[in-house]
């Protein structure tokens, strides 16, 4: 964990002094608060590496504010919630949790599931397939994980480079929802159709001369999406 920033969402004092104490012991950056609009600003500011989430926040809540930060990024999320019916531990994973822990917690479990969920994040996706396209204004080698827009490097977040991948290894195919899905965000997230819709148009805009009019990025209706450009492999 060291130098890794964490930003911890808990309203109980005892409990957030406890989480600051267990991840600066471990080297981490901490930023801790008790309420979501002033952790919001934190989560812009900072750019953490991990969030630690207490569910039971007040308004918004912890349920909104993890939907809210997963359409926002794909930074990992960590649950520490009182719920420990299966109902909410799966509800949350299929919002987009990275992990659930239950309280009470230990501190070393604690970090050692961070490193884990940190590891997770960090890992570039596996695949034996050539997935390279060229043309005047858009250049993908993702192997070498090197994008660029009429000469100029662009920076995608994993979601959005994996979303990528996914496209492109549909060689113009339309890929489907679901596949995507499961692809991209794994098991759980079959019915969270808006995270496509929110990160297609994220890579429209990063990667489209006219996102409106998009070329790559291509929408079928009620299907799925398609990588637009002629792949070659």
């Amino acid at each position: 964990m060291h130098s890794r920033c964490v930003l911890i969402f808990e309203d109980d004092p005892f409990v957030r002094q406890l989480l600051e104490k267990t991840y600066r012991r471990a080297g981490a950056i901490v930023h801790s608060t008790p309420n979501s609009n002033v952790g919001m600003r934190l989560f812009y500011s900072t750019q953490p590496d991990l969030v630690v989430l207490d569910l039971m926040l007040a308004a918004p809540n912890g349920w909104d504010l993890l939907r809210r930060l997963r359409m926002l990024a794909d930074t990992p999320i960590i649950i520490l919630s009182a719920l420990a019916a299966e109902d909410s531990v799966v509800q949350a994973l299929g919002i987009g949790a990275t992990d659930v822990i239950i309280k009470p917690f230990s501190p070393r479990m604690l970090v050692a599931r961070s490193k884990a969920a940190i590891r997770k994040s960090s890992s570039p996706v596996i695949t034996d397939r050539v997935l390279q396209y060229d043309d005047s204004y858009l250049s993908l080698n993702l192997e070498r994980r090197l994008i660029s827009v009429n000469g100029q490097p662009i920076n995608l977040t994993k979601t959005e480079f994996n979303l990528l991948i996914c496209l492109l290894a549909g060689k113009g195919q339309v890929v489907r929802f679901e596949t995507i899905l499961a692809e991209v965000w794994g098991a759980g997230s079959e019915q969270k159709v808006e995270y496509v819709h929110t990160y297609m148009s994220r890579l429209r805009r990063k990667l489209e001369r006219e996102p409106k009019r998009p070329k790559y990025i291509v929408s079928e209706h009620g299907v799925g999406y398609r990588f637009g450009g002629l792949i070659r492999a």
